[in-house]
This record gives structure tokens, C-alpha cells and sequence, in this order.
């Protein structure tokens, strides 16, 4: 019957016909009557209806927030991990409510101000586990609601909201991580062209108060200088200033990989690879302490030597790529290979091994090049000094048919340690998978088995063990 009630009110009328004939005062009634139970509703209704005024109104909504804060802490005023779930939930919708309410009664402004007060709240910072991100959610809520309120603003309202960014990007009083939400906001919500051309004003006086060296050697000044020069390349562009114009100001801040690759692109776009190739080498030379820069720069050029085909730089690139990557990278190593003939590749093999720094870029050339006996001799060097069993079993199917004994060995030593050490029911799920690998190399099984028996004995009064080895069948 309930449903069948629901599907019947859904079909055939909503709210406005429900109560179209109910008596205002019985309206107004319950509406007293569920807002008494509910925070929520009644914040609703004062911020839709209220007649207050604004300053009376926002000091109801700091209440507001600094309440859900209260009721979400412990006695020490902090919100753990699992506190901070329904906080978010909580505070979440207190801003999805009172928001959209002051929205649509038309007090843009007081909304706005709303919620610089909760970006100030969220910023100041919070006693709060926030490893889940609660935080950046709430936040991206704010955000959301900004972008809204600027969109629906007057030119006076905007100017206001304008100076409220540029005097509380850099507030102290506003932990940096929250500092980044308003720049964003700043930077991505006021697009109107006195908005734009307002910003290249503010972004120079910024620009002209920071000393060149520290933009240079200060990491987190570098990193600003480069934020506000990109932004300020983006206001430009939109108020279609000329690329005589554009290029100007590039030019003053090159030694910024983004701030480069703008002008890069710019060159690549018109098939300039020659000044392009230029700005990025000379990129390479004046970041040459930033390894991430460099590495960035690098790639780019190597698509410029592609496609220039200046192999002599290809191969140049393509090897120090693949030498100073984190990871071994298959497509850098085959393209080098590439560019070498069947006669020469062996010697470059062995040069290219000797510089490598990444014992594990060795092992995986070896067994890209078949050559397993160069793959044991590194396998077993790396046994003698940090005994891994992680390591065998990467390598355990290239080694087990020519090195089984070599191999069985070094598995019962690691295994052995990893034992003593071993303590969680995890820990001997991973134990008895390494006992079933151990089995599958040819002379294993019964060594497996051998070790099996021993810790059965040795550890006797751990259930957890017991159940997990008996589980393995060989």
C-alpha cells in the first residue's frame, strides 16, 4: 500500500498541488514545528525569509559552523579519522542548504561572504586527521558555490569579491594548502575584462615586489613567480593582446619550465624548431639542480630531434633518457637500441651497462637481451649483500631451469630469515605462497616440504601459521 501510495503522488502531483488548498497558518505551523527538530530546516528558513540584517546573519552562520565543528570534536577540540567522515557528511550539507537558500532570496553577497567564512574556518588551520581528504572536499563545495555567487554578482559586488582573494591569497592566518583553493578561485572565476585587466595589475605589483633571486632560488617563491607569470599569460591572451606583447613578458621569466613551455609551444605551432630547440636546452642549463625540470625538457627535445632528424641528438637524448629514468622504460631502451646496427649493438650493450645506476636496469637489459648467465651473477650479487626473496621470485622463471640448485638455495635462506621475522596471519598467507614457488623450481619440492615440517615444530603454538601451511599443496 505504501508503495503503491508513492507511485500515486509521484504520477499525479507534487508538492505545490499538495498544499495548494492547506490554511497558511496550519502551513506555518508545521513549518515552526519541523524546524524545531531540524537545525538544518530552520537555517534554511531563516536565510530564505529572514528579514535581518547581514552582519546579524553571518554571525548566526559562524555559530552555525563553529557548532557542527563542536559537535564533531572530542574534548581536546579534535576530529579523528573516523569523526571526520561524518563532519564532512554534516558540514557538506549545511553548505549545499544554506547557500542555495541565501542564493535564492537574492543576498548574493551575503552568501559570498558565507563562504570566505567557512574557507576561513577550513584554513586556519583545523584540528583534524584529514587523510582522507576532507578538507579538499569541503572545499571543492566552496568553490563550487563561489563560482556561482561571482556569476551572479553586479560589477561593484565583483570588484569587493576581487580585493577579498588579492588581500587573503598570502593570509597568514590561512594554512598554504587552502591558500591554493583561492588562487584557483581567483584565477579561474573572474573572467569578465576589467576583472582581467584588474588582475594583470595586481599580478605585476606582485611580480615587481619579488626579488629576481629569490624567484630563482627559493623553491616556494619560484613556485608562486611561475603561478602568477602563467596566469597573467592567460589574462593577456583573453584580452587578445598582440604576441609581440605576449612574447615581451615571456621572455622575463624563461628560467620557469612552464613559463618556457609556454613559449616553446608557441614556436613548435609556427614549425620554429630551431628557437623552440634553443629555449629548451638553455632550460636544461639554468635548471640544472631541478632534475624533475630537466628531465620534463628532455623529452620535449627528444620529439624536436625526432622530428628535425638530428639523430646524433636523438641517440644523445634517448641515453640519457633511459639512464636517469626512475623506472625501467621498455619503448626508451628498444628505441636506443633501434638506432644502432646488429654489429654495433653489442658494444654499445656493455657501455650503456657500465653507466647504469639502477641495479634493477641491468637485470631487465639481461633478460631482454637472453642473457640469463649476466642475470644470475646480478641476482646472486644482490643475494650475498641484501637477501631478498621479492627479488628471486621477480626472476624465478628466468633463472629456474639453468640455476635451480643456486636458486633453491638462496630461496631456503630468505625464507629462513623471513620466518623469524614473520608474525600476522598476512605475513604466513605469504609465506606458504612462497613455499608452493619454492616447490615449483625443479629440486624444490623437497625443500619445501623439509621447511614446511620444521616450522610446523619450531612455531607449534601459532594457529594462524598452522592453518596457513596446511593450506599449501605441493
Amino acid at each position: 500500500m505504501g508503495e503503491l501510495k508513492k507511485i500515486e503522488m509521484g504520477e499525479n502531483m507534487n508538492i505545490a498541488n499538495l498544499i495548494s488548498d492547506v490554511p497558511q497558518n496550519e502551513l506555518v505551523d508545521f513549518l515552526v514545528e519541523v524546524s524545531k527538530n531540524n537545525e538544518s530546516i530552520s537555517s534554511m528558513i531563516v536565510a530564505r525569509f529572514a528579514k535581518v540584517d547581514n552582519n546579524s546573519e553571518l554571525s548566526a552562520i559562524k555559530t552555525e559552523v563553529n557548532e557542527i565543528i563542536r559537535e564533531n570534536s572530542d574534548r581536546y577540540g579534535f576530529i579523528d579519522y573516523r569523526a571526520s567522515y561524518r563532519f564532512c557528511k554534516e558540514f557538506s550539507s549545511y553548505i549545499e542548504n544554506i547557500i542555495p537558500a541565501l542564493i535564492a532570496a537574492k543576498k548574493t553577497w551575503l552568501a559570498f561572504n558565507a563562504l570566505c567564512l567557512i574557507a576561513f574556518k577550513l584554513g586556519e588551520p583545523l584540528n583534524i586527521d584529514d587523510s582522507n581528504g576532507t578538507t579538499g572536499e569541503l572545499m571543492w563545495d566552496v568553490m563550487h558555490f563561489w563560482e556561482q555567487c561571482i556569476s551572479l554578482m553586479n560589477d561593484d559586488e565583483r570588484r569587493k569579491a576581487r580585493f577579498w582573494f588579492e588581500n587573503n591569497m598570502y593570509n597568514e592566518e590561512i594554512i598554504d594548502y587552502i591558500q591554493e583553493y583561492l588562487f584557483d578561485a581567483y584565477s579561474d572565476f573572474f573572467d569578465d575584462e576589467d576583472s582581467l585587466r584588474a588582475k594583470i595589475k595586481f599580478i605585476d605589483a606582485f611580480l615587481d615586489e619579488t626579488n629576481d633571486k629569490d624567484a630563482k632560488d627559493i623553491l616556494s617563491r619560484r613556485f608562486d613567480v611561475e603561478k602568477y607569470a602563467e596566469h597573467r599569460i592567460h589574462c593577456m591572451e583573453k584580452l587578445n593582446f598582440s604576441e609581440e606583447e605576449v612574447f615581451a613578458f615571456i621572455e622575463k621569466y624563461l628560467y620557469l619550465d612552464n613559463i618556457c613551455n609556454i613559449a616553446v609551444q608557441k614556436y613548435l605551432d609556427v614549425k620554429n624548431y630551431g628557437k623552440a630547440e634553443q629555449l629548451l636546452e638553455n632550460l636544461v642549463e639554468v635548471n640544472k639542480d631541478f632534475p624533475g625540470i630537466v628531465h620534463k625538457a628532455k623529452e620535449k627535445l627528444l620529439e624536436i630531434y625526432k622530428a628535425n632528424e638530428n639523430e646524433v641528438k636523438t641517440i644523445q637524448t634517448l641515453r640519457w633518457l633511459f639512464l636517469n629514468d626512475r623506472w625501467f622504460k621498455i619503448e626508451l631502451y628498444e628505441d636506443y637500441k633501434s638506432r644502432f646496427s646488429e654489429a654495433a649493438w653489442p658494444s654499445e650493450l656493455e657501455s650503456l651497462i657500465k653507466e647504469i645506476k639502477m641495479p634493477d636496469f641491468a637485470e631487465k637489459i639481461f633478460i631482454e637481451e637472453k642473457m640469463f648467465d649476466r642475470l644470475f651473477e646480478s641476482v646472486k650479487t644482490h643475494h650475498k649483500k641484501w637477501p631478498s626473496i621479492r627479488n628471486l621470485e621477480e626472476y624465478r622463471d628466468f633463472l629456474q631451469k639453468d640455476y635451480a640448485p643456486e636458486l633453491v638455495r638462496m630461496f631456503k635462506e630468505c625464507l629462513q630469515k623471513d620466518v623469524e621475522i614473520s608474525s600476522s596471519r598476512p605475513q604466513y598467507a605469504e609465506l606458504a605462497d612462497h613455499l608452493k614457488h619454492l616447490a615449483g623450481i625443479p629440486g624444490g619440492k623437497e625443500v619445501a616440504v623439509a621447511l614446511r615440517e620444521e616450522w610446523l615444530v619450531t612455531y607449534k603454538n601459532r594457529r594462524a601459521m598452522k592453518e596457513e601451511l596446511s593450506l599449501v599443496k605441493f
